[in-house]
């Protein structure tokens, strides 16, 4: 038994191969459970944001005819593609500016890009028109009549 007590252990210094193949496969693992979720917001993200900028110009179209019909003026809705903004505007003074976030791009509209807009709050029909960050198009077209507008 003495013998049992005389040996020396000597400490190792290092890891095995093992330990460091279980720990490189475990933060790959981890890595990889994580790296799908993120792409999942990112893209969620970027929806809301698309979704949130199409629902700003819509609600811009509505405010616009709802103002003239409450004030009896007529007004009109202009889209400045080089500014990136829309803008709105009774007797030659804005009213209300909606500035399109950088990411995205006014691509179409009316031909002389303005929506006239009656003292009875129609909305001279038409398409406005952006373009993502991914190159989508999106767009919010106003029919004829009564207001109704659709946004794709």
């Amino acid at each position: 038994m003495k013998k049992a007590f005389n040996k020396v252990y000597v400490k190792k210094k290092g890891f095995t191969l093992i330990e460091i193949l279980i720990t490189l496969s475990l933060i790959g693992i981890t890595a990889y459970i994580t790296f799908i979720p993120i792409n999942l917001v990112k893209n969620n993200i970027f929806n809301a944001e698309v979704k949130h900028c199409k629902t700003s110009i819509f609600s811009l179209v509505s405010f616009s005819s709802a103002y003239c019909k409450g004030n009896q003026k007529n007004g009109y809705i202009q889209l400045e593609k080089k500014a990136n903004k829309i803008s709105f505007s009774v007797d030659n003074k804005i009213v209300k500016v909606m500035i399109i976030p950088k990411e995205y791009k006014l691509t179409g509209g009316s031909l002389d890009n303005i929506l006239n807009v009656g003292k009875d709050g129609t909305v001279q029909p038409g398409t406005i028109s952006l373009k993502d960050s991914k190159g989508n198009e999106h767009s919010i077209t106003i029919q004829v009549g009564n207001f109704y507008a659709e946004i794709k």
